[in-house]
């Protein structure tokens, strides 16, 4: 499980703009790309030890960005109770794998 930063829950492991929850991401005045650059950032970090562990990563570009962003927008409506990490992690693994 991921703990949002505001949770008391559990140990963070994660932080920034994605640790949000969805409602927060919906009404926020920053901008959509703050929280999608954040979302590259943490696919790309999800997807480097991948590569080089077990050589099978996701093709992060398998998904047009505007296609990307449009299904956290989507996933987001969908769960508004949700952080917005957990539709950043469906989104990742809706990726298709890379070619060896």
């Amino acid at each position: 499980m991921v703990a949002s930063v505001n949770s008391p829950r559990a140990d963070v492991v994660a932080q920034g703009a994605g640790t949000v929850s969805c409602a927060t991401f919906a009404k926020t005045e920053i901008t959509e790309s703050r929280f999608f650059h954040w979302a590259q950032g943490f696919m790309s970090g999800l997807n480097a030890p991948d590569a080089r562990v077990s050589g099978r990563a996701r093709d992060l570009s398998s998904m047009a960005p505007e296609d990307q962003q449009r299904f956290l927008r989507k996933y987001c409506k969908e769960h508004p109770l949700a952080d917005y990490i957990q539709g950043v992690l469906e989104l990742y693994s809706q990726l298709k794998f890379a070619k060896p």
